[in-house]
């Protein structure tokens, strides 16, 4: 029997994957590489809007794919291995 908790799995499985694909298209992690930038500054660089940057990018730091501090982006020791 399909549950509303069980629904709610589906969508959020499906919002964490669009999260990640999205950063894929865009290289987010390589754009990053080893420097340590704001939202403002990687959206300039990618072409994007810059609110909807950084909320992509605070997406991808609840998903642990990238670091947050004093709002400038990193990438994870994970992330710089397995994604930049």
């Amino acid at each position: 029997m399909l549950t509303p908790a069980a629904i709610r799995d589906i969508a959020i499985g499906f919002q964490r994957s669009r999260v990640l694909l999205t950063a894929v298209e865009l290289k987010i992690w390589s754009v990053l590489g080893d420097a340590r930038l704001s939202s403002a500054v990687l959206a300039a660089r990618l072409g994007t809007h810059p609110r909807a940057t950084d909320r992509l990018l605070n997406a991808l730091v609840s998903m642990g794919l990238l670091e947050k501090s004093d709002r400038l982006f990193a990438n994870t020791a994970a992330s710089r291995r397995y994604l930049d």
